[in-house]
């Protein structure tokens, strides 16, 4: 695998460069990813934070309730768990 000291990939054509921490394993890393992503931006919203908050928020929650951070993602986009404003 191609990497350069900057932490990117090259790619082909001059597009932008591919960050290496996007850079997942399979499918299904991909998918998990993108549902806490998408959680944390709908937390953000509703909490009123930044989206670093937003991501402290979703752990914590996982944490304390000892759910796993991707299932709790999944219930916000199902809207069973809302965040109020902080």
């Amino acid at each position: 695998m191609w990497c350069s000291a900057s932490g990117t990939f090259p790619t082909a054509g001059g597009a932008p460069p591919i960050r290496e921490d996007f850079v997942l394993r399979s499918g299904t890393d991909l998918m998990l990813n993108a549902i806490v992503y998408q959680a944390q931006g709908m937390v953000a919203v509703q909490a009123g934070c930044s989206l670093e908050q937003a991501l402290e928020l979703l752990q914590y929650e996982a944490d304390a309730t000892d759910i796993p951070l991707e299932r709790l993602a999944a219930r916000v986009l199902d809207r069973a768990v809302r965040f109020e404003p902080t």
